[in-house]
């Protein structure tokens, strides 16, 4: 699926984190969930980002 650049996005999705500072090993995948625009994405990454400046403050210190 293809989603354009810039667009806003929710993606919920199981992360396999190795806990190396506790004492019992986690069996299974934590389920995570993530919001944000969409900058890039391809066959092997995509990246979020979940925090950017508003459009219309960057316009104003033009003037």
């Amino acid at each position: 699926m293809t989603v354009p650049s810039g667009s806003a996005v929710y993606i919920r999705y199981k992360d396999h984190v190795i806990f190396k500072n506790i004492p019992q090993q986690v069996a299974e995948a934590a389920e995570r969930e993530k919001v944000g625009w969409l900058t890039k994405q391809n066959e092997e990454i995509m990246l979020i980002e979940h925090d950017r400046t508003v459009q219309s403050l960057e316009k104003s210190r033009d003037q």
